[in-house]
């Protein structure tokens, strides 16, 4: 996801009293998980046996949980809790996209599925085949021949 703005580390451990390791002079431009990390994002890692695949990824602003060595051109953030951390960056940058409709933007219903009068499905939502929605409760069901017979689906 990208940053509304770039935000630069030192803000970042100024606001969140992080110790700063590495480049200081870096602003982040996106935040994104660590399997879709880009140069100049912001990622977190807080369980020690991913360090080496958060260290040695794309990501150049990477919140840690524990002092370690910097790799050359990357920033380390020390945060007792880099999730809580990460969620509030994203909290405040993620685009908000209000619902308009009780379908949002790009949302795909599947072969087979009923969707019930007063559900809405937000925007991206993907909702898989022979799934049954009412009362706002999405429920995927994979019926056989008996099933489909019987006078009431299990929800």
């Amino acid at each position: 996801m990208d940053l509304k703005s770039p935000i630069e580390v030192t803000v970042l451990a100024q606001r969140f009293r992080m110790e700063l390791i590495g480049e200081a002079r870096q602003s982040a431009k996106g935040i994104n998980e660590i399997h879709k990390v880009r140069p100049g994002d912001i990622t977190f890692v807080d369980v020690e046996k991913y360090y080496t695949k958060s260290l040695s990824s794309a990501a150049t602003i990477i919140i840690i949980n524990k002092k370690v060595p910097c790799p050359e051109g990357k920033t380390l953030l020390v945060s007792e809790d880099p999730f809580a951390v990460y969620n509030q960056i994203v909290w405040e940058n993620r685009p908000m996209k209000y619902l308009l409709r009780d379908r949002g933007e790009n949302c795909k219903i599947g072969d087979n599925s009923q969707v019930d009068y007063g559900v809405y499905i937000g925007h991206d939502v993907t909702i898989g085949k022979i799934a049954i929605s009412s009362l706002g409760f999405i429920s995927e069901i994979r019926p056989s021949l008996e099933t489909m017979s019987s006078s009431s689906p299990e929800h």
